[in-house]
């Protein structure tokens, strides 16, 4: 279900102090996330909607791109030149349904970026897309990757978003995107004003992503991304819950 921030009615400010209650960090369960019931998803909602409507822009053209359940994401067309446009993809998994789409839908130049998937086949890379094992940090370094899918322990490269941009020539971003189970959290939080892309459409996690954080997402550090977006001016056209449960949810941005 898609809630289009405009249309939610503001709600009082009392998510900070129940933060600990519903996500607490003692919890180091892989993975955890309120029960289900009415009082959670109550609360939760009102995390997303409060957000939403005090960062709320509108947009005239929006799109989806790629599929409906999880890996697709709303796209906000009103400044995008087609056939020339660049999009980052952080995090792929070998999914390139997203590329694919944005390739068909868009025309854009594809440049996705994982370095949690292990040696990369030519083969498994589809035309159009250019594949990178590299992840976005806040500095050039290798590091100890965390992964799910076998690789976790070993080392990975990462680069910072202006760093990459210059390797590749690119003076700007039109869309970045991103599902890479909270590290989009350092991925925002060393975001520059040169280098911020124009728009960007990612997925949150409040709760303990693959057991990698051993615990849930706190209230600062909520707080602080929504901060830093706003600080460099972007604004919220669109938000979504996903399939995979109450602690996700994908968000669309744009200066």
């Amino acid at each position: 279900m898609i809630f289009m921030c405009g249309k939610i009615r503001p709600w009082a400010n009392e998510v900070e102090t129940q933060w600990e209650a519903f996500l607490p960090s003692t919890e180091s369960t892989p993975n955890y996330c309120p029960k289900n019931d009415q009082i959670a998803r109550h609360w939760i909602n009102k995390l997303y909607s409060s957000t939403a409507i005090r960062l709320y822009s509108a947009c005239r053209q929006l799109i989806r791109v790629g599929s409906d359940g999880d890996g697709g994401k709303l796209v906000c067309t009103d400044n995008i030149n087609k056939e020339n446009c660049v999009i980052y993809s952080l995090g792929s998994r070998l999914d390139f349904s997203f590329e694919i789409a944005s390739i068909k839908e868009l025309g854009c130049e594809l440049h996705t970026f994982d370095c949690t998937v292990g040696e990369v086949k030519g083969s498994d890379i589809p035309d159009g897309v250019h594949f990178y094992p590299w992840c976005v940090g806040g500095k050039s370094e290798r590091k100890v990757i965390s992964s799910d899918l076998g690789h976790t322990g070993e080392m990975g490269q990462y680069y910072p978003i202006h760093e990459i941009m210059r390797k590749l020539g690119h003076e700007r971003i039109d869309i970045l995107k991103m599902d890479i189970e909270r590290h989009e959290l350092a991925v925002i939080r060393n975001l520059k004003r040169r280098s911020a892309p124009s728009q960007v459409v990612f997925e949150t996690h409040l709760h303990n992503a693959y057991g990698l954080w051993n615990r849930p997402m706190t209230h600062k550090e909520w707080d602080n991304m929504w901060k830093k977006l706003a600080k460099l001016g972007y604004r919220i056209f669109s938000f979504e819950t996903t399939p995979t449960g109450l602690c996700c949810s994908e968000w669309s941005i744009k200066m």
